[in-house]
């Protein structure tokens, strides 16, 4: 409130001078000029100066007010692009495959020939002599030990990552104390596990 009512009294006072010429002093200015007293008449001065400082401070409260409530709007559509934007952003595990199965009515049948492909028997190949199985084993190890690294080195990177969903979820609690503020929605209209979590900022 003294931040907005000290930027809404703000005046500046400059005035710029041209290079080359010096600023020639005015004319001399007697005491008279700046007494109030003297520039009106005395018994009506103070009465007149309160009235305008009083009025200067309700217009100045009216803009602040004015001030208050449209940057309360301005939270309001923030905090809803936000929680958008965490939703969005977000990866839940399985979304991305429950969304192309929806999709995709055929994505089920071929997931389900593939995996019936890599888990038939090998009964028809032909059998592979001892140093084939040692080669074989060798890579196995191999690609058993890169495959390791690569979950692990994914685990790190799952850790590290930023929780959009908790984020979106504390915008929306913000959301919803800023729309109950503005009396968009009342407290009875929200669940009450809902409203014991609201977050409510106080100007």
């Amino acid at each position: 409130h003294r931040f907005l009512k000290a930027y809404i009294q703000h005046r500046p006072h400059f005035q710029p001078v041209t290079p080359g010429s010096a600023a020639s002093p005015g004319p001399a200015a007697s005491i008279s000029t700046f007494m109030l007293d003297n520039r009106v008449g005395a018994g009506a001065a103070a009465s007149s100066y309160a009235e305008e400082e009083a009025q200067r401070d309700e217009d100045a409260e009216r803009e602040i007010r004015r001030l208050m409530h449209e940057t309360r709007l301005w939270r309001v559509a923030n905090s809803a692009q936000w929680v958008a934007w965490g939703i969005v952003q977000a990866k839940v595990e399985g979304m991305d495959e429950a969304l192309a199965a929806a999709n995709n009515p055929t994505f089920n049948s071929l997931v389900s020939s593939a995996s019936a492909s890599t888990s038939a028997p090998a009964s028809h190949l032909a059998p592979d002599g001892p140093e084939k199985h040692e080669e074989k084993a060798e890579v196995g190890k191999e690609e058993q030990k890169k495959k390791e690294e690569e979950e692990g080195e994914g685990e790190e990177e799952e850790a590290e990552e930023f929780d959009y969903l908790g984020y979106a979820q504390d915008r929306a609690m913000f959301f919803w104390g800023d729309v109950l503020g503005l009396g968009l929605v009342r407290p009875d209209e929200l669940p009450p596990g809902l409203l014991a979590q609201v977050k409510v900022v106080g100007y």
